[in-house]
């Protein structure tokens, strides 16, 4: 398409015995970098139309949006940040599900959220070790007709309101000695949801913690053998 910029479009289609045919175009991209800096040491570049978004972990966020990210390559920082909307993708192949309106909905797309994702990392910040920080925002956008109205109300089963979150990580990885390598992660999270307390309906904050980590094992001399221990919490 010209210098520095690439096109990427990829479909599937799936068959199942719940859904005889299930067409999805899984990729859309544009994507264009380019070196800058005196002597162009550093890269920047975008991505826009249908991309995969994950923090560090890929246990807070790993799904496709449609948005743009920009990101920038240097020696000692990476950065990046992605604003992404998943109400247009197809409802069987999302992986969003948060609230009793996602959970029950029967429509064919996926539940309409605004994503956020902003990244850094800093390579061999500590001796070779290796610090992330990730910050993951999404905003429920569904109508509030839809929903479950705040106010005094019997308690009404398998419905809900909206939920909105916003989650902070820090993680720590690299290697040790013996061909070891270790990573070391913790999220901070918060948000509203819609709470019955009282005999009434209203928005509530919410807070949650997420901890886990990993260590490997790999000798690429004996026959590339591998071994792995993870943990969360």
């Amino acid at each position: 398409l010209g210098r520095g910029l690439q096109l990427t479009a990829q479909g599937s289609y799936t068959f199942t015995l719940e859904r005889p045919y299930l067409f999805d175009l899984d990729l859309l991209i544009l994507e264009g970098d380019y070196l800058v800096g005196s002597q162009q040491q550093s890269l920047v570049g975008f991505v826009a139309g249908r991309f995969g978004a994950a923090d560090f972990s890929r246990l807070v966020l790993d799904d496709t949006v449609d948005g743009i990210a920009a990101y920038l390559r240097t020696a000692p920082l990476n950065a990046s940040l992605a604003v992404g909307y998943t109400g247009l993708q197809l409802a069987p192949v999302s992986t969003i599900q948060m609230s009793w309106a996602d959970l029950s909905s029967s429509s064919l797309l996926a539940p309409p959220r605004l994503v956020e994702l902003a990244s850094l990392e800093f390579p061999e910040f500590i001796g070779r070790q290796d610090v992330l920080v990730s910050l993951v925002l999404q905003h429920d956008l569904r109508p509030q007709d839809q929903l479950l109205q705040p106010g005094p109300s019997l308690e009404i089963s398998g419905q809900g309101g909206r939920v909105s979150t916003q989650h902070l990580g820090l993680s720590v990885r690299g290697p040790l000695p013996a061909s070891l390598y270790y990573d070391l992660f913790a999220y901070f999270g918060g948000g509203k949801t819609l709470s019955y307390i009282a005999g009434e309906y209203s928005y509530e904050s919410i807070v949650s913690g997420l901890v886990g980590g990993g260590l490997r094992w790999f000798r690429e001399d004996w026959l590339g053998s591998r071994a792995e221990l993870r943990f969360l919490y």
